[in-house]
Order: C-alpha cells, then structure tokens, then sequence
C-alpha cells in the first residue's frame, strides 16, 4: 500500500513495484491484434483515445477517474519479434495528477490486458438471445 502513495506510474516493461505485470503475448499478425486492442479500448469507461498511429501500431489514450475525474495517460502499443513469431502487447500507465495513484494504473493495466485476453479467446460478440 505504501508504494501506491509514492508511485504513480505502471507499465509491463518491467517495474520492481509491480512484477505481475508482462505484456500479453500472441501469435496473431501484429495488425490484427493491433485491431483488437483498438476495439477493447474504445469499448473502455472514460477512456478516451486521443492518439493512433498504426504504423507503430500505438494509441495513446486519456483516462478519466471516476470519483475525482483526475485524467490519467495510456500508452498501448504492439511490439513484434519477428524471429519467434510472437507479438506482445504493452501498455504505461501515468497519473498527471498527484504523487501516488493507490495502485490504480496497475489495476488498470491489469484489467485491460484481461479484457484484451478475452477477446482473443472469444472474438465474435455473443449473438442476441432469440
């Protein structure tokens, strides 16, 4: 708890602070899991993409709290390791406000990187009950 009021940034480039937090891997072409992210973003709460290049394969995103609708910055952005054929997904977390953040760019991280997870385990939306 301590470190949350005296950190507040999160990312899955590696972090003593948050270890848990690995990009998500995948085998599928770079532009189709760029795509889905892009998707699981704009269906995000208060979140609001403000920047896509999809050349880099990156969106930078503004994400607004709930209780004190402080604006907090998200970078997400597709990496590629051609020779294994594997794809990551990475994303960095910052509050623009305060000192500490309670942990709430790692909870964010986290549950974004669960919802991109369950996209590519279910890509079709569910069909309508008849």
């Amino acid at each position: 708890m301590l470190a949350g009021l005296l950190h507040n940034v999160a990312t899955t480039e590696g972090s003593k602070l948050y270890p848990d937090l690995k990009p998500l891997e995948s085998s599928l072409e770079p532009d189709v899991l760029f795509a889905h992210v892009e998707h699981v973003a704009s269906n995000q709460v208060r979140w609001k993409i403000v920047g896509r290049d999809q050349e880099k394969r990156e969106l930078r995103v503004e994400c607004t709290t709930a209780l004190f609708r402080w604006v907090d910055d998200v970078r997400i952005w597709v990496d590629c390791d051609a020779a294994r054929g594997r794809c990551a997904l990475h994303l960095h977390s910052k509050s623009r406000v305060g000192k500490g953040d309670l942990g709430a760019n790692a909870k964010r991280i986290r549950a974004f990187l669960a919802a991109v997870a369950e996209r590519l385990e279910n890509p079709q939306p569910p069909r309508a009950l008849p």
